[in-house]
């Protein structure tokens, strides 16, 4: 069954009435963050499909789940807990700031090529003239200041694009409220230039794909363990990018992780505590571990992509081929595997307790056993 979201006020004048005969005619335009509908904290799984939204997942301490948005009309919400956007806001080039506290540049994002030119006729970008408010909210600023009351130039605040007719005055906005008790899974697919953020994941398993050029950032994951129906153990952690997406994961602790970057993306976990970790990178994709330990590591890499490793790990395989690049720095291995192409580079420059396996090209391979102070580098 799927519902679209209501105000809260039409939600408790219905609450009585049976799910199939909730009806609300919706407004087109914008609301402030109070549209929002409930599921209940029994909801096995949380799925999330986003097309282009500035997306926002928190903890709160409540006994139910809310969704809020600002165009009810963008999204759809049925009763197992997945939440789909169906149209994405329109916007002109301009600034703007949302309702989850971001200042943003363009329609979503700040453009590669963006330049911002301030004259005596006013204030340009990317060689189109914003509206700027003209009484200054900040008399006597001088120069350009960003706020959470929005942008300023001089004192003057930026207005958010212009008023054409059919443009939306407003990005899309997503805030999903979970309780701290939650115990299912999350699934996320993140496709838009927009900025999206997770607090935190303690509850089952977690699954994202970034697949567009806005950054997704997670300040922790700490998954419990999952057994499926033939008493086997899940992956509790997959995060996945492609299409120049980018992940950032501040902490991890997991019993698995699977970590895949394609086509010009990027997964940085800055700090990782987990039993087993399996990277690929291809195509121009980045993988990398700033920190932490982690038991068992496999890493692939291929065509132009590349893995930097700061971890502490007892048993670490590489698999690098096709120009691909992988570094292991600063941290230490106990056990080391190697295979390799002759276009693919390895650098290994922590303490290697052994190196059981090394197959591929044995140009530049120096090799002595770390106990004596020496090192494993491969050139």
């Amino acid at each position: 069954m799927k519902v679209k979201l209501f105000t809260s006020l039409t939600l408790l004048a219905l609450m009585s009435r049976p799910a199939a005969t909730l009806a609300h005619k919706q407004s087109d335009g914008p609301l402030p963050l109070k549209a929002a509908i409930t599921l209940p904290l029994s909801t096995e799984a949380l799925s999330l499909d986003i097309l282009n939204c500035d997306f926002r997942l928190t903890h709160e301490q409540r006994d139910n789940i809310e969704v809020r948005v600002n165009y009810p009309k963008h999204w759809s919400v049925d009763d197992k807990g997945a939440i789909k956007q169906l149209n994405v806001a329109r916007c002109p080039t301009g600034v703007y700031h949302t309702q989850n506290g971001h200042n943003l540049i363009g329609s979503g994002t700040i453009p590669a090529k963006c330049s911002i030119n301030i004259t005596g006729d006013g204030v340009f970008l990317n060689g189109k003239k914003l509206p700027v408010e003209r009484k200054a909210t900040k008399p006597g600023a001088i120069g350009t200041e960003f706020t959470s009351e929005g942008i300023f130039i001089n004192g003057h605040r930026l207005l958010a694009g212009n008023t054409d007719p059919g443009s939306d005055r407003e990005l899309d906005v997503l805030q999903v409220a979970v309780p701290t008790n939650y115990q299912g899974s999350l699934t996320v697919q993140s496709k838009g230039s927009l900025p999206a953020s997770i607090d935190s994941w303690s509850a089952a398993s977690i699954k994202v794909l970034a697949a567009g050029k806005g950054e997704l950032t997670i300040d922790s994951i700490n998954p419990i363990n999952s057994i499926d129906s033939n008493n086997s153990r899940n992956c509790q952690c997959e995060l996945s990018c492609e299409n120049s997406g980018k992940i950032v994961v501040n902490n991890l602790t997991s019993t698995d992780l699977k970590a895949k970057a394609t086509a010009q993306s990027s997964i940085n976990i800055k700090n990782a505590n987990c039993s087993t970790a399996v990277l690929y990178v291809a195509n121009d994709g980045v993988a990398s571990v700033d920190s932490g330990t982690i038991e068992n590591c496999e890493t692939t890499a291929s065509s132009k992509s590349s893995v930097n490793l700061k971890m502490k790990a007892r048993s670490v395989t590489i698999n690098a081929d096709g120009a691909s690049k992988i570094s292991i720095a600063d941290g230490a291995v106990n056990y080391l595997k190697i295979t390799r192409s002759q276009d693919a580079k390895v650098n290994v420059a922590s303490e290697i307790g052994c190196l059981e396996e090394f197959s591929g090209d044995h140009a530049g391979l120096i090799y002595t056993n770390p106990q004596f102070k020496s090192t494993f580098v491969q050139k």
